[in-house]
């Protein structure tokens, strides 16, 4: 939106001062500290922050650089704004003194002046004639279709009027709900809805907590549902999705016998297998969920208004539906986490389930034969209480993993996860291996047992920085 300010001489030359005055001091050069400082120097000025904003984008303009170009090239901008303001004063002094000039020494008008001001006394005498004489005089002047018993309105006056521009609305005076309007434009462009991005630390705590605590939750599990061997041939859908996240490109009997190898590899055992499964689950259904209810509902008329303002000011608009969008994941997605950590909890057990072929019957039986019915029945109330303690400790995994998510879609980062695949090239960019020896290069990737993150802005050209490097287990390596 155009600042409707109209700034001055002074004003311009404080607002350069400010600048130089910033950076005698060493203070980063921003919008904020750049309305201090020239408060500072003028406290009688009514200009706002947002005025100060567009003035500096004003001045990135002329100088065809972007504000933060113009913030850190300061000094060589700074002589040329400084005679550009110069040379504003000096162009108004002289202006003035033309204007003076021709005012009192031109001839030719004071002849214009004199001729107008006898047209206009020639034009109210005939107007007071006219008023004065009768009815009939009167129509015969403006016609039959005007006359005083006509209710007919004058269209030629209402013409008239129309292209009059001092009744025109955009040179009435600007009402005071307006220019409240006005300021909190101004206001929200400049501010950041954002909140403010977590800790890296805070976050590799939270992933390592889950990890540790997804460990101690799959050892319940085995508790509670002793299993004999793997087999791929009784996977649900669930698990055949996550198996696609493991290998490369495998499905149908592709798929079973690549995981046929993956289950028969050197030094992988039930448990290794079920901490793969339950990282990838963690990376699709929590890092990678996204629900058509994340969507943020809008009346058609509220469409179009936005369809309108972001013809003039698309900034304007996006900051609205991002404002929107964030009070949506507080208010309607945050309180349905708990909810999908119990899905995700349920389909992950399932997962596991189908993983596993539970032991034989006579196996079962060798391992309670000689033992009393109350050893029997606290077997089965011990691998219940298991699978209780596994259901509480999945769910609180979830639980905290789904907040995480939660924060980092209202921050003002942008995050991305990896998931390396079996026969992908060892990183040691974004990779750490589970074992202690050194990796030697050309290695390749066995097992993921956790996704790697990075963070970075939201612009396109934004660098990306490693938060928690991928962990896995290269091939040819025991855990």
């Amino acid at each position: 939106m155009k600042d409707r300010h109209s700034w001055t001489v002074e004003e311009t030359r404080a607002l350069v001062d400010s600048f130089d005055a910033l950076r005698g001091k060493d203070i980063p050069l921003t919008v904020a500290s750049i309305y201090t400082e020239f408060k500072n120097l003028m406290p009688q000025s009514l200009l706002a922050k947002s005025h100060i904003a567009n003035k500096i984008t004003t001045l990135a303009r002329q100088k065809k650089v972007s504000k933060k170009e113009l913030f850190h090239s300061w000094e060589e901008h700074r002589e040329q704004l400084r005679e550009d303001s110069d040379n504003r004063k000096r162009k108004r002094h002289e202006s003035q003194d033309v204007n003076e000039s021709n005012n009192t020494n031109s001839p030719t008008l004071e002849l214009r002046l004199g001729k107008r001001r006898s047209t206009t006394r020639q034009l109210e005498s005939n107007c007071s004639e006219e008023q004065s004489e009768s009815g009939l005089s009167s129509t015969a002047t403006f016609g039959t279709q005007n006359s005083p018993d006509d209710d007919t309105p004058d269209r030629h006056l209402d013409n008239m009027e129309e292209q009059s521009p001092a009744s025109g609305r955009i040179n009435m005076q600007v009402e005071p709900w307006e220019e409240k309007l006005l300021s909190y434009i101004r206001g929200y462009l400049h501010n950041n809805i954002h909140d403010h991005p977590p800790d890296y630390e805070y976050i590799r705590d939270t992933l390592e907590k889950a990890r540790e605590e997804t460990e101690q939750g799959i050892k319940c599990f085995l508790l509670a549902r002793p299993p004999a061997r793997l087999t791929p041939s009784s996977m649900t859908d669930s698990a055949k999705d996550l198996s696609c996240l493991l290998l490369r490109g495998g499905e149908g009997r592709s798929l079973e016998s690549g995981l046929n190898t993956l289950y028969s590899g050197p030094g992988m055992t039930v448990e290794l297998l079920l901490r793969v499964f339950a990282a990838a689950a963690i990376y699709r259904w929590v890092f990678l969920w996204s629900d058509e209810r994340w969507d943020v509902p809008m009346p058609s008329e509220m469409c179009k208004l936005m369809g309108v303002c972001e013809q003039l000011n698309p900034d304007f608009v996006a900051k609205i539906k991002l404002e929107n969008r964030l009070k949506h994941l507080e208010s309607v997605v945050k309180p349905t986490l708990p909810e999908r950590a119990q899905h995700c909890q349920a389909m992950l057990y399932e997962v596991f389930d189908s993983l596993c072929v539970t032991l034989a019957k006579a196996q079962r039986a060798s391992l309670t034969a000689g033992s009393s019915e109350s050893s029997t029945d606290y077997s089965f109330y011990s691998r219940r209480e298991q699978q209780v303690r596994w259901e509480g400790i999945m769910y609180s995994v979830f639980l905290d993993l789904l907040h995480l998510k939660l924060i980092m879609l209202k921050s003002s980062m942008s995050y991305l996860w990896r998931f390396p695949k079996q026969g992908d090239g060892f990183k040691a960019e974004w990779m750490k291996s589970a074992h202690e020896a050194s990796i030697p290069e050309g290695s390749l990737v066995y097992i993921c047992l956790s996704p790697a993150l990075f963070c970075g802005g939201r612009t396109s050209d934004a660098r990306s920085t490693l938060v928690a490097a991928a962990l896995v287990v290269v091939e040819g390596f025991a855990v």
